[in-house]
């Protein structure tokens, strides 16, 4: 604060948390993954994900190693720099 105060504080469980405030249900973890892709992921590799993610427990083993979502070519740029490992 201006007059040097401090306000401190924390929250133990995020809101979203299924013990928090607001625990978030299925549609509100889609909502958040599609506000967090949107600029990413094209709209079908989008909905490819959502509806692998939603039949999980029936998916082979093969088909879980697809399971990410995939960038279009050339949003990913590999980093040229080294750092100490």
């Amino acid at each position: 604060m201006e007059d040097g105060r401090i306000i401190e504080d924390e929250l133990g469980i995020a809101n979203a948390h299924p013990f928090g405030a607001r625990p978030f249900g299925r549609a509100e973890y889609i909502g958040k993954f599609k506000t967090l892709t949107d600029e990413i992921l094209g709209a079908n590799e989008s909905a490819r994900f959502l509806d692998m993610v939603q039949q999980l427990p029936n998916l082979s083993a093969e088909q879980v190693l697809a399971l990410n979502p995939v960038a279009p070519a050339g949003y990913l740029v590999e980093n040229g720099l080294k750092g100490i490992f």
